[in-house]
């Protein structure tokens, strides 16, 4: 079964998959695997690192957010 799309491109039809199709050929098709694992991998590589960024800044927001509700109920307490 393929998850495919067909498109026209020069006057003629091609199957097109978010991924890559297996063929007959075990070498053409292993090296189709690794690049897709290779593309993955760095795909996930930037998610983590933009995850991590967001972290570090939610991070620091919430110190901010406790500082400043620490210092207004000082300022209550007084």
């Amino acid at each position: 079964m393929c998850v495919c799309v067909q498109i026209t491109y020069n006057n003629q039809i091609v199957d097109v998959a978010p991924y890559k199709l297996p063929s007959d050929d075990i070498i053409s098709n292993t090296k189709h695997i690794i690049h897709q694992n290779n593309f993955t991998n760095t795909k996930l590589n930037t998610l983590g690192k933009q995850l991590t960024r967001l972290e570090k800044q939610i991070q620091r927001t919430t110190i901010s957010s406790v500082d400043t509700k620490t210092s207004t109920d000082l300022k209550l307490k007084n």
